[in-house]
């Protein structure tokens, strides 16, 4: 990039482009409302760096993952907060607003309120994880990480139609017992319209062939009893379940259970 100093002065805020020399391509530096730093010594030499205004830049930016506190939870969406970015207090005790550190909720530069993707209210004065990731359309998107992605034990309760041979699940977070599994107090769940789970088993089944219990649905047991059928994962099985973030930033579900076949045999 060349700058002229006659044109800039130190701490003017600007928006630079440059040519990504391995792909010959335009990189934009900053995205979500950033920009970059522009600093000039005694000799005249001008230098730029980077802000922290927006998000990471082509994820060698600010960090990816940073500590928030939620200051308010949006009158309309509860799944919608403000938060501002903390730091550990000199102290080692707390965390603390950060210097000079960002806050989520869309006024003037700000980046915009930061969406909950696990369905999981946050309240006032609670600290979340903020994780960054470039939209669609190479927006900066911010959001709180779910609490936990690892696997956990979850009860099927009752299924809706999501396709052919294919079902949304409502789930329960269960509990492991000395002796058994039960529903967890205050665990996550899933109806069949929100936080809903799919069975991986399930994804690429369809009304002909093989289906993903391995069944061929067009062999000649099912054809000569019409009345055979795939069916949805039943009987309140306890399952692992995994929490992934879908190409839309949100949080989803996913297990894996092998559909059993039933119906009346000629």
């Amino acid at each position: 990039m060349t700058l002229k100093p006659d044109d800039i002065k130190t701490g003017d805020v600007i928006r630079a482009d440059w040519l990504n020399a391995a792909k010959n391509a335009p990189v934009t530096s900053v995205r979500g409302g950033g920009g970059v730093k522009v600093t000039q010594t005694a000799g005249g030499d001008v230098s730029v760096s980077l802000s922290r205004a927006g998000g990471p830049i082509n994820n060698t930016g600010p960090q990816s993952f940073i500590i928030a506190r939620v200051t308010e939870v949006d009158s309309g969406d509860p799944l919608l907060v403000t938060a501002i970015e903390q730091a550990w207090s000199d102290a080692g005790t707390d965390f603390i607003a950060a210097a000079n550190g960002r806050t989520w909720d869309g006024e003037s530069t700000n980046p915009p309120k930061v969406r909950i993707v696990d369905g999981q209210p946050r309240a006032v004065d609670d600290l979340v994880t903020l994780g960054h990731k470039f939209g669609p359309d190479n927006s900066s998107q911010w959001f709180v990480v779910p609490e936990s992605t690892s696997p956990f034990w979850a009860k099927i309760t009752g299924n809706a139609t999501n396709g052919t041979n294919r079902w949304k699940y409502a789930w329960t977070e269960q509990n492991r017992t000395a002796t058994g599994l039960q529903d967890m107090t205050g665990g996550r769940t899933g109806t069949t319209s929100a936080g809903f789970a799919i069975n991986a088993n399930e994804a690429n089944n369809s009304g002909a062939g093989v289906q993903g219990n391995s069944i061929d649905i067009d062999g000649a047991v099912f054809t000569d009893n019409t009345d055979l059928e795939i069916q949805p994962v039943l009987g309140s099985p306890v399952v692992r379940m995994w929490s992934d973030i879908d190409d839309a930033g949100a949080v989803a579900f996913t297990f894996e259970y092998v559909n059993a076949v039933d119906g009346e045999c000629a």
